[in-house]
């Protein structure tokens, strides 16, 4: 706890993008927990989706959902435009 603007913060993505809708101060460090992995396809695009909502970029959001569920990202990316 030696960052001064350290907060630890829980939730869905939805929730989480409410809670920093006014910004962040510093880093932001995402730590997803179970129930990423083992989506299907359906599930890994809605992940993509709340992860665009939040403010991630498409890219960024297709790969870390491709690497968690084995969904190709090439398809999570193009499925999202």
């Amino acid at each position: 706890m030696t960052k001064r603007f350290e907060e630890v913060a829980r939730g869905t993505v939805s929730e989480l993008a409410g809670h920093f809708e006014g910004g962040v101060k510093g880093e932001v460090a995402v730590v997803l927990g179970p129930g990423v992995a083992g989506l299907d396809e359906a599930g890994a695009l809605a992940a993509v989706a709340e992860l665009l909502e939040a403010g991630v970029p498409r890219r960024r959001a297709a790969d870390v959902v491709a690497r968690l569920t084995g969904v190709p990202r090439n398809r999570l990316y193009q499925a999202s435009l």
